[in-house]
């Protein structure tokens, strides 16, 4: 058993609809076989059975979309883990939804079942947008969403949004803020859009009217002196908080803390190993016990390094000494030239125990944590 309380993923592989930029596992058309998933699910689930139970204290409904299934399908969800494991009190329970499968009753019905926080993906509120991303939704069923959260007498909430968007502007994309900061959201995630392999948009990248390289920086720059001066924290590099609102599912990842995934493509890191299920719904659906594959139980030195890329994501940075008791040297040792050299150019910071990206580092974060592992 860990000594830490866990967090437990619940991957759900449906969409009304495959976005563009997605490479996340997920289906459309798929609604026949949500019963048959809530069956193989629950079943995975009661595989966690143990005779001392498995605390957590974090559960996150992501995909996909959990939306689709409906309130009744995620509330039994639920009720198995409460049923499996041993949940805290003040736990923080998490589901997404997509604004195209939202309602006032279905937010009604999630808080009344015992979720506590939802993760809505917006990305703009401009239509034209919206399309470009092949998005499902419109800018107002958008709005209408936050609006529900908010009657549904939700206090912790999320907003999903993007920049670098196909034929985005600085001014939409501060309208996007304006819209969305009315509603006063907890926390934000705003992530720059990465064409990825396996998408439709990198089918055809060479036809997308993406800002270039100055014009993506200004949409940056835009967001984050628009949320610093709103009162939010930029706390990792794609994420903003309120005070005491910071996603503290996420942060079990970036802190290296045991987490436990469960559906199709689900990964997990629990009792110091690292696990994961195929990416195959039809399997999983019969047997969602035997997709599990890559077991594996990384070196002191491979957690190390991972808890410094990871780390790093943060605000907060790494404990120098932290990553000298786990990999048994310093972290200049591996690094000091990379390490030197973004200090020197303004992107890090080191201050007593702790080494932490500056704001321009989060910018240029993919490149500076490349450099400091080698790659």
């Amino acid at each position: 058993m860990t000594n830490h309380k866990a967090g437990l993923y619940i991957h759900v592989p449906f969409c009304a609809k495959k976005c563009a930029y997605c490479d996340f596992y997920s289906l459309s058309g798929r609604a026949d076989v949500m019963d048959l998933y809530l069956s193989a699910l629950v079943r995975e689930i009661d595989g966690y059975r143990r005779q001392e139970r498995i605390e957590i204290d974090t559960v996150y409904f992501g995909g996909g979309t959990p939306s689709p299934l409906g309130a009744g399908r995620l509330a039994a969800i639920l009720d198995a883990v409460v049923e499996v494991f041993s949940l805290s009190t003040d736990s923080e329970i998490t589901t997404e939804i997509n604004p195209v499968t939202d309602s006032l009753s279905l937010q009604r019905d999630l808080k009344a079942a015992g979720f506590n926080r939802i993760s809505v993906g917006v990305q703009s509120t401009s239509d034209a947008e919206l399309s470009a991303l092949g998005r499902p939704h419109t800018a107002a069923e958008a709005l209408d969403a936050l609006a529900h959260i908010r009657a549904a007498g939700f206090e912790n909430f999320s907003a999903d949004l993007m920049y670098a968007i196909p034929g985005q502007s600085t001014a939409s994309f501060q309208k996007t803020l304006s819209d969305v900061l009315s509603f006063d959201p907890p926390h934000l995630s705003v992530y720059g859009l990465i064409v990825e392999p396996g998408t439709s948009f990198f089918d055809r990248r060479d036809a997308l009217s993406l800002p270039g390289d100055d014009a993506e920086r200004d949409l940056y720059d835009l967001c984050c002196s628009t949320l610093e001066q709103a009162g939010y924290e930029h706390y990792e590099i794609s994420n903003y908080a309120r005070p005491g609102r910071r996603c503290l599912h996420n942060l079990k990842y970036w802190r290296l803390s045991p987490y436990i995934g469960c559906g199709p493509a689900a990964h997990s890191f629990f009792d110091g190993v690292r696990y994961a299920n195929r990416a195959d719904l039809d399997a999983y659906l019969t047997a969602p016990l035997s997709l599990r594959y890559t077991e594996e139980r990384p070196t002191p030195r491979d957690l190390a390094e991972e808890y410094a890329m990871l780390g790093l994501r943060l605000k907060e940075g790494i404990s120098l000494s932290r990553f000298r008791r786990m990999s048994g040297h310093d972290f200049a040792y591996t690094a000091k030239e990379a390490e030197r050299r973004c200090i020197s150019a303004g992107y890090m910071t080191e201050v007593g125990d702790r080494l932490a990206l500056t704001e321009e580092g989060f910018y240029v974060s993919n490149a500076i944590l490349a450099e400091l592992s080698g790659d």
